[in-house]
């Protein structure tokens, strides 16, 4: 695995987090 597949990886892996995170918020409300 090169540097840049683990940067564009841990990239993915932020904004799935953020779009799980904003989803639960919205059902939360």
């Amino acid at each position: 695995m090169t540097a840049a597949v683990i940067a564009a990886a841990s990239l993915h892996a932020a904004a799935v987090a953020r779009d799980a995170a904003k989803k639960r918020g919205a059902m939360m409300r």
